[in-house]
């Protein structure tokens, strides 16, 4: 799925988790985490004037992109932090961000995660039934993704107004 994808799914599950704009902002912030690293080290090589897309650059990032993707990491995560809602939030956003990869990213190179890191082990045939990338810059979602966003943006603009209606009663 696309970053901004990611991100609205993650703060329609930290809304979800509980209506404040702290989980909210968690929930965004995990949706994303995953892809960081990626973008640190696109940015990195562009400014030290190198190619990005040169795979000897993306060695150490794969492995650290590789434990952020991780789905046991993520439960984990998910599981120490399930009293507190914020850390909820942002484990249930990472680990929404790697179930939607396991579904629409095939394994086209080495910069693919196996979303089970640290274990040896591949999710196999799950990996990418539904491939996203629809090839140089055309970002429209396919229809299945915008469902995804226009599903998240309802239920957090729903509980962004039931939250303004408590307070004002």
């Amino acid at each position: 799925m696309y970053v901004f994808t990611h991100a609205l799914l993650g703060g329609a599950l930290g809304v979800a988790v509980k209506n404040s704009r702290h989980c909210l902002v968690m929930g965004t912030v995990g949706g994303i985490l995953p892809d960081v690293p990626m973008g640190v080290q696109i940015v990195y090589t562009v400014v030290s004037g190198m190619n990005p897309w040169d795979i000897k650059w993306w060695k150490p990032t794969v492995v650290v992109s590789d434990a952020f993707h991780s789905l046991p990491i993520c439960l984990i995560l998910l599981v120490a932090g399930w009293g507190k809602p914020s850390i909820r939030s942002l484990a249930l956003g990472m680990v929404s961000h790697s179930v939607a990869d396991v579904l629409t990213h095939t394994i086209t190179s080495e910069f693919t995660a196996t979303y089970l890191w640290p274990l040896p082990w591949q999710l196999g045939k799950l990996l990418g039934v539904w491939e996203y990338r629809r090839g140089p810059g055309r970002l429209l979602p396919k229809w299945p993704e915008f469902l995804v966003e226009a599903a998240s943006i309802t239920a957090i603009a729903y509980s962004l107004l039931k939250r303004k209606q408590v307070q004002e009663t």
